[in-house]
């Protein structure tokens, strides 16, 4: 927390038992969202991320923590380990042939659960499965 606000805020807060209101979170970056009904929203979010492939989602994990409290070289580093298995895992190889066959997804059914983004059967892609893949940019 001391990354994201500072040493002195931080220290002020814990040693002064302060609580820091939703909506001061959310202006300071300490939380993405504030929700109404905050169990609901956690669940709608763990849904979505439990949709997603697990493969990449679990890699992201293994780069996105570790590589948070490094030096941006050794950072780029986890994150191109972490990226190279996913792109070589059989799932990456499968939606990479599917997406330059210009066929549909095949994660996409007429039972998906609509997105933003998604086509009138509820798919998170088009006939070209790019959500399909794992992303790197840089």
């Amino acid at each position: 927390m001391t990354r994201l606000v500072g040493l002195a805020r931080v220290l002020d807060w814990v040693l002064r038992d302060r609580i820091v209101r939703p909506e001061v979170a959310l202006e300071l970056g300490l939380v993405r969202e504030v929700a109404d009904d905050a169990p609901a929203r956690a669940l709608e979010l763990a849904q979505e991320i439990a949709s997603l492939p697990p493969m990449p989602v679990a890699n992201a994990k293994r780069a996105l923590y570790p590589g948070a409290d490094t030096n941006l070289q050794a950072a780029f580093e986890i994150e191109n380990m972490n990226w190279t298995e996913v792109m070589q895992s059989d799932d990456a190889q499968l939606a990479l042939k599917t997406f330059l066959a210009g066929a549909p997804s095949a994660s996409c059914s007429p039972t998906d659960t609509p997105t933003t983004g998604s086509d009138s059967a509820g798919c998170r892609s088009t006939s070209r499965a790019s959500a399909d893949l794992p992303r790197k940019t840089f």
